[in-house]
């Protein structure tokens, strides 16, 4: 296989004894999910963002899946984090088949589809690499922890369905290709 699991523990533990700058993290990672103009956009179409929408569930939901991948038991094939991340999976691909067919994703702010492959795909970067940046600046990570923790994101972002080409064996280059995704990506 080309993931190894026991590659994840260290990042789980840093993130663990580190609530702080789990906290912090999550708070700082999280708006770059709405960087993307094509995400509130998203939210807006299905409610969520809505006078009567459930962005808190949403939220909390989304707080519980970022400590969920910490649990890397729980994060193997069959586990209970593992299901919980192909049931995001599966809601996505239902959001994005309901926006599509109901007409509603004409002329997006950005060319592409709802939740996409490339929005995925920078997972290891938002999700591993910034929130590590945020941990080690309010606590301690050593490099292996931080490259631990992309890692697990890299597995995470595969269970999302991020495409195969975007996430890379090779760690540096899983970080130069996030690098050009991001500049792209979150270009102004």
């Amino acid at each position: 296989s080309w993931f190894d699991f026991e590659e994840t523990r260290a990042g789980a533990a840093m993130m663990a004894r580190n609530p702080l700058g789990l906290l912090l993290g999550l708070h700082s990672a999280l708006p770059y999910t709405s960087v993307d103009p094509n995400i509130p956009r998203v939210l807006f179409i299905t409610g969520r963002l809505g006078r009567d929408g459930d962005f808190e569930r949403r939220a909390w939901e989304t707080a519980t899946g970022f400590i969920g991948v910490l649990d890397v038991e729980g994060m193997k094939p069959g586990g209970k984090q593992w299901e919980m991340w192909v049931r995001i999976r599966l809601m996505h691909s239902m959001v994005r088949m309901g926006v599509l067919s109901r007409g509603k994703w004409e002329n997006p702010p950005r060319s592409s589809s709802p939740v996409s492959a490339i929005g995925t795909g920078i997972g290891p970067t938002l999700f591993g690499d910034l929130r590590s940046a945020v941990t080690r600046a309010v606590g301690y990570a050593t490099d292996e922890e931080v490259d631990s923790a992309a890692k697990m994101w890299q597995w995470t972002s595969k269970l999302l369905g991020a495409p195969p080409e975007l996430i890379l064996r090779n760690l540096e280059d899983q970080r130069k290709l996030s690098k050009r995704m991001f500049d792209l990506f979150y270009a102004p």
